[in-house]
């Protein structure tokens, strides 16, 4: 079931963010990195159809990381963009490139085996002082960053605010973990878990920085970034605040180096998908 759930909330993000960068850029610049940026992308119908996926990926990721460790949900939700391109061809009526279908595989073989010596065993040791340290620290960090987006008038370099997007989305992810883990214990511990605070005020946040992001910048400087990003911090997270093991030691070499080659092709197929979206979003037309 973890690994269900993780597809659906792969495919799901993956649609959505599609979406959401065509309705971001058509917006003001102004708005960048502004809350106010939310309020006008609820305005407009390409956002809201992917929000509808971004719901639906939510609530199924949520359930993933409740079942299973963030180092097997992450990788999973990376592979989405697998799944999206093919839906994504196929409204766009083009044909995969050979490249294309290449690194799909690979991807899909390189998650498939590391999934394998990954296991699903969970041996979550939370550490509660710390996952509130680093989780207000990054919180902290992003809530800096839009004060100084507000001081700056040239702006914040792009690169910053989509490596804070993925900073912010990784650090979500663990926190969702950590909430659903609390649900054990009954709805009012839950509702009384410090952690569950702060997953409800970095989410909007997170929003903003995606957003922002999309707005800024092209697909192809941002969908790598965001695609290896969330889960590479994730993964990070969730060995600190958690205490989860990423790979046995026994497969330490061969579980990293399967990593390895998921992100260099994840990175290609990212890269490609983004080329293609660019081209067209001068004529959005192409992908009805």
């Amino acid at each position: 079931m973890v690994y269900v759930l993780s597809l659906v909330a792969a495919t799901c993000f993956a649609i959505a963010s599609v979406a959401q960068h065509r309705a971001s850029q058509s917006l003001s610049v102004e708005l960048n990195l502004r809350f106010r940026l939310i309020g006008r992308l609820f305005r407009n119908a390409d956002f809201l159809r992917g929000s509808l996926f971004d719901i639906i990926g939510i609530v199924a990721q949520f359930f993933a990381l409740t079942l299973g460790p963030v180092s097997i949900v992450q990788p999973i939700l990376s592979v989405g963009l697998v799944l999206a391109l093919g839906i994504e061809h196929r409204l766009a009526r083009r044909k995969f490139q050979p490249l294309d279908i290449i690194a799909s595989i690979i991807t899909t073989l390189s998650l498939a085996y590391f999934v394998i010596l990954r296991g699903v065993s969970v041996s979550d040791n939370l550490s509660m002082y710390l996952s509130i340290i680093l989780a207000l620290s990054i919180l902290l960090w992003d809530l800096v960053l839009l004060i100084i987006a507000k001081i700056m008038s040239k702006g914040v370099p792009q690169l910053l605010i989509v490596a804070s997007a993925a900073l912010s989305l990784g650090c979500g992810s663990v926190l969702e973990r950590e909430v659903g883990l609390a649900l054990h214990h009954g709805i009012v511990y839950t509702a009384l878990y410090p952690p569950t605070w702060i997953l409800i005020v970095i989410a909007p946040v997170a929003l903003v920085l995606v957003q922002s992001a999309f707005q800024l910048g092209t697909f192809k400087s941002v969908l790598p970034i965001l695609t290896v990003g969330e889960p590479a911090v994730a993964i990070g997270l969730g060995a600190l605040m958690l205490g989860e093991t990423v790979l046995p030691v026994r497969h330490l070499v061969d579980g990293s180096l399967a990593l390895a080659v998921m992100v260099i092709s994840l990175l290609y197929l990212a890269r490609s998908e983004s080329n293609f979206m660019d081209s067209v979003e001068s004529s959005p037309e192409d992908l009805n």
